[in-house]
């Protein structure tokens, strides 16, 4: 527990939104009487964290005062502030504004702006138009996001579990969605056959030093 922001960050790592992402991710897997405990964890970031990092709306800085956010970072202030938990005005809705007037530009500095652009992550637009409760078109998101877990499934390498946990922050609430959801099935089917599962990626390959993930990881990719 990181006693500035009373959440539970992996002070050894520098990405607090994603981690505190994995934590409410984790906690929701285990069925719906610990998902008191994963809003206790959204509504501090909210009112203790994002407040702070949020320095224009949609913008958000990796630690208060401090440089902007990846992309990983982006996608778990999006999940902790969604649509679903927050309404209208979430974080994510802002951020999908943010990134559309900026042409997927996410950084303060424009002579950067290419270089962090989040539009080249095919996955990450169509899951924040999800979280945002945009429309997630089946023609374009759909299929984008779809064609990042094939592409994903064909070419990463077995012990890179850092496309895997992103991918499986994203799965609540890609499921929604047809295209989206044939592809995670397939997806999560290929990935158990191989002997990868939530639990064995924080066993074995990702936050291993956090021995509290894969205590409580499960073995299934879609709950």
């Amino acid at each position: 527990m990181d006693r500035r922001f009373n959440l539970p960050l992996v002070s050894v790592h520098r990405n607090p939104h994603i981690y505190c992402a994995d934590v409410i991710r984790t906690l929701e897997a285990l069925g719906p009487e610990e998902k008191d405990y994963a809003n206790t964890v959204r509504l501090r970031y909210r009112d203790t964290f994002l407040e702070d990092c949020e320095i224009a709306n949609g913008l958000i800085t990796t630690y208060p005062g401090e440089e902007s956010a990846s992309h990983d970072d982006l996608l778990g202030a999006c999940i902790l502030n969604s649509e679903e938990f927050q309404g209208s005005n979430s974080f994510a809705e802002r951020a999908v504004i943010y990134l559309t007037k900026k042409d997927g530009s996410y950084i303060f500095n424009e002579e950067d702006s290419e270089r962090h652009n989040i539009f080249r992550f095919l996955f990450l637009l169509p899951t924040l138009k999800s979280l945002a409760g945009f429309r997630v078109n089946f023609l374009l998101s759909q299929v984008a996001y779809s064609l990042h877990l094939l592409f994903h499934l064909w070419t990463t390498k077995p012990h890179d579990m850092s496309g895997h946990n992103k991918i499986w922050l994203t799965i609540p609430t890609m499921m929604k969605h047809p295209l989206s959801r044939a592809a995670i099935e397939y997806w999560a089917q290929k990935q158990t056959e191989k002997g990868f599962t939530p639990k064995t990626m924080f066993e074995t390959h990702y936050l291993t030093e956090c021995p509290w993930f894969a205590k409580w990881a499960t073995d299934d990719w879609l709950k």
